[in-house]
């Protein structure tokens, strides 16, 4: 997730004129490091997940993780061309009700090679209930973002949505705990990636300006 921060970072340099300086290359080195801190302790993680009865799968999860960091990278981008000139709340909601559509025909064609409705019938009540509540989660969240990129710069809403890794440490550490992997080194590394990602994407002369910074400094001067 926080690794899409750089795939967004890349476009808006090549698509929308955005400049990088020093701070942003910090939240660079912080967003590669924290995967890192974990994948050195990838036996200690293999172990753990074994004495619950789970084992992790690496590489797998590593390639669709990375075409889920590819596809939140790059819809921001799309996001902001198409609302960029004088986009409206009304505009905002209008995109999110394509996008969802067209999300629908995908996940609807996925479903039928894997079974259609026999395949639906077999999936545990349970199971199934969180699904649906994720889906109406998910839903309200996303109206929520294309309304916010109406209105704010992406360079302000994506470090903002990024906090949610926050929440989803807490609902692991309460719902989750059979299957995830959740110690102190988890909790390190994905408050790094996050320090990174705000690092990148938000306001550098706000940051250092919090830090107490003058909001002159070299630090903030664009490096390319």
């Amino acid at each position: 997730m926080q690794v899409s921060i750089l795939i967004a970072l890349v476009l808006a340099f090549i698509f929308l004129g955005e400049t990088v300086n020093a701070v942003n290359l910090v939240g660079i080195a912080l967003i590669v490091f924290g995967p890192m801190v974990l994948m050195r302790r990838r036996r200690a993680v293999t172990a753990q997940g074994s004495a619950k009865g789970f084992e992790p799968q690496f590489l797998p999860g590593m390639l669709w993780g990375a075409v889920g960091a590819f596809g939140y990278g790059t819809s921001p981008l799309f996001i902001a061309l198409a609302l960029r000139d004088g986009g409206t709340l009304a505009d905002s909601v209008a995109g999110g009700l394509v996008s969802y559509v067209a999300a629908t025909l995908v996940v609807a064609l996925l479903l039928i090679f894997a079974g259609g409705r026999r395949y639906m019938a077999s999936l545990d009540r349970v199971s199934l209930r969180w699904f649906l509540l994720s889906a109406v989660l998910v839903a309200l969240s996303q109206v929520f973002r294309y309304l916010a990129m109406a209105i704010a710069p992406v360079s302000v809403v994506v470090p903002i949505q990024r906090l949610s890794v926050v929440f989803r440490l807490i609902f692991n550490g309460m719902l989750n705990r059979d299957y995830e992997i959740f110690d102190g080194w988890v909790v390190v590394s994905i408050l790094l990636s996050l320090l990174g990602a705000v690092a990148v994407a938000g306001d550098t002369v706000a940051l250092l300006g919090w830090l107490g910074l003058a909001g002159d400094s070299w630090l903030a001067r664009p490096l390319v």
